[in-house]
Protein backbone atom coordinates (compact mmCIF):
# COMPACT_ATOMS: atom_id res chain seq x y z
CA UNK A 1 0.00 0.00 0.00
CA UNK A 2 1.40 3.21 -0.66
CA UNK A 3 1.56 5.99 1.49
CA UNK A 4 0.61 9.51 1.55
CA UNK A 5 2.58 13.02 2.05
CA UNK A 6 0.72 15.76 4.22
CA UNK A 7 1.47 19.30 3.11
CA UNK A 8 0.49 21.82 5.77
CA UNK A 9 1.13 25.46 4.16
CA UNK A 10 -0.16 28.84 5.13
CA UNK A 11 0.95 32.46 6.61
CA UNK A 12 3.49 32.24 9.98
CA UNK A 13 2.29 31.73 13.15
CA UNK A 14 -0.83 30.06 11.69
CA UNK A 15 -0.65 26.63 13.85
CA UNK A 16 1.16 24.62 10.99
CA UNK A 17 4.49 23.41 13.20
CA UNK A 18 1.37 22.39 16.16
CA UNK A 19 -0.40 20.28 13.27
CA UNK A 20 2.46 18.98 12.30
CA UNK A 21 3.51 17.71 16.08
CA UNK A 22 0.63 16.69 16.38
CA UNK A 23 0.92 14.12 13.18
CA UNK A 24 4.22 13.39 13.92
CA UNK A 25 2.57 11.93 17.42
CA UNK A 26 0.30 9.99 15.22
CA UNK A 27 2.99 8.25 13.45
CA UNK A 28 3.47 10.32 10.79
CA UNK A 29 7.33 10.42 9.89
CA UNK A 30 8.16 14.63 9.21
CA UNK A 31 10.17 15.57 6.30
CA UNK A 32 13.14 17.73 7.41
CA UNK A 33 14.15 20.59 5.23
CA UNK A 34 17.05 21.91 4.63
CA UNK A 35 18.05 25.55 5.16
CA UNK A 36 21.21 27.86 4.77
CA UNK A 37 20.60 30.15 7.83
CA UNK A 38 21.61 30.12 10.99
CA UNK A 39 19.98 28.17 13.42
CA UNK A 40 17.74 30.25 16.16
CA UNK A 41 18.40 29.49 19.89
CA UNK A 42 16.98 26.11 20.62
CA UNK A 43 17.05 24.31 17.32
CA UNK A 44 18.85 21.10 16.78
CA UNK A 45 20.73 20.02 13.27
CA UNK A 46 18.29 17.25 11.96
CA UNK A 47 15.31 18.31 13.68
CA UNK A 48 14.50 21.71 12.87
CA UNK A 49 16.14 21.66 9.84
CA UNK A 50 19.41 20.29 8.37
CA UNK A 51 21.41 23.61 8.45
CA UNK A 52 24.04 23.39 5.16
CA UNK A 53 26.02 26.07 3.62
CA UNK A 54 25.13 27.72 0.45
CA UNK A 55 27.60 25.97 -1.12
CA UNK A 56 26.36 22.37 -0.40
CA UNK A 57 22.33 23.65 -0.96
CA UNK A 58 23.58 25.32 -4.82
CA UNK A 59 25.50 22.08 -5.55
CA UNK A 60 22.04 19.96 -4.50
CA UNK A 61 20.19 22.51 -6.43
CA UNK A 62 22.47 22.52 -9.74
CA UNK A 63 22.43 18.50 -9.15
CA UNK A 64 18.89 18.32 -9.70
CA UNK A 65 18.10 16.67 -6.51
CA UNK A 66 16.27 19.64 -4.42
CA UNK A 67 12.41 18.91 -5.38
CA UNK A 68 11.58 22.57 -4.62
CA UNK A 69 13.53 25.36 -2.99
CA UNK A 70 12.83 29.13 -2.17
CA UNK A 71 15.65 32.12 -1.89
CA UNK A 72 14.61 35.09 0.81
CA UNK A 73 16.25 37.78 0.90
CA UNK A 74 16.61 39.15 4.03
CA UNK A 75 18.02 41.82 6.64
CA UNK A 76 20.86 39.56 7.39
CA UNK A 77 22.10 38.41 3.81
CA UNK A 78 20.24 35.40 1.26
CA UNK A 79 19.15 32.48 2.68
CA UNK A 80 17.71 29.08 0.88
CA UNK A 81 14.95 26.65 1.93
CA UNK A 82 14.27 23.76 0.14
CA UNK A 83 13.86 19.91 0.32
CA UNK A 84 14.91 16.78 -1.70
CA UNK A 85 13.28 13.29 -1.29
CA UNK A 86 16.80 11.37 -0.37
CA UNK A 87 14.73 9.82 2.77
CA UNK A 88 11.44 9.90 1.85
CA UNK A 89 9.52 6.16 0.60
CA UNK A 90 6.09 6.39 0.19
CA UNK A 91 5.80 2.38 0.24
CA UNK A 92 7.04 2.63 4.41
CA UNK A 93 6.01 5.86 5.50
CA UNK A 94 3.12 8.40 5.73
CA UNK A 95 5.09 11.96 6.33
CA UNK A 96 3.90 15.06 7.22
CA UNK A 97 5.97 18.63 5.69
CA UNK A 98 5.27 22.17 6.15
CA UNK A 99 5.62 24.19 2.79
CA UNK A 100 4.74 27.03 0.64
CA UNK A 101 2.21 27.28 -1.88
CA UNK A 102 4.83 27.01 -4.68
CA UNK A 103 6.56 24.02 -2.13
CA UNK A 104 3.10 22.15 -2.09
CA UNK A 105 2.87 22.35 -6.26
CA UNK A 106 6.20 21.02 -6.96
CA UNK A 107 5.43 18.33 -4.26
CA UNK A 108 1.84 17.59 -6.11
CA UNK A 109 4.23 17.44 -9.15
CA UNK A 110 7.20 15.54 -8.04
CA UNK A 111 5.05 12.51 -6.09
CA UNK A 112 1.91 12.74 -7.49
CA UNK A 113 -1.44 14.76 -6.78
CA UNK A 114 -2.81 11.28 -5.50
CA UNK A 115 -0.43 10.84 -2.99
CA UNK A 116 -0.56 14.32 -1.53
CA UNK A 117 -2.64 15.78 0.68
CA UNK A 118 -2.63 19.51 1.19
CA UNK A 119 -4.26 21.66 3.92
CA UNK A 120 -3.96 25.69 4.11
CA UNK A 121 -3.74 26.48 7.72
CA UNK A 122 -5.59 29.79 8.06
CA UNK A 123 -6.08 32.18 12.03
CA UNK A 124 -6.69 35.95 12.25
CA UNK A 125 -3.12 38.12 11.59
CA UNK A 126 -4.18 39.32 15.11
CA UNK A 127 -3.33 35.94 16.36
CA UNK A 128 -0.91 34.90 14.18
CA UNK A 129 1.24 38.44 15.37
CA UNK A 130 0.55 37.37 19.11
CA UNK A 131 1.68 33.84 18.62
CA UNK A 132 4.93 35.21 16.65
CA UNK A 133 5.65 37.69 19.26
CA UNK A 134 5.26 35.39 21.93
CA UNK A 135 8.33 33.33 20.22
CA UNK A 136 10.39 35.83 20.83
CA UNK A 137 13.09 37.58 18.29
CA UNK A 138 9.76 39.03 16.19
CA UNK A 139 11.14 41.44 14.04
CA UNK A 140 8.29 43.85 12.47
CA UNK A 141 10.11 43.87 9.19
CA UNK A 142 10.44 40.39 8.93
CA UNK A 143 7.29 39.70 9.62
CA UNK A 144 6.01 42.04 7.21
CA UNK A 145 7.43 40.40 4.54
Amino acid sequence: MEHKIVILTGKSSSGKDLIRNKLVKNGYKRIVTNTTRPPREGEKDGIAYNFIDDNKFLSLVKNGDMIEYQKYYTEFGVWYYGSDAHNIDLNKHDYVIILTLEGAEAYKNYFGAENCIIFYIDAPKSIREKRAQERGSFNRDEWER
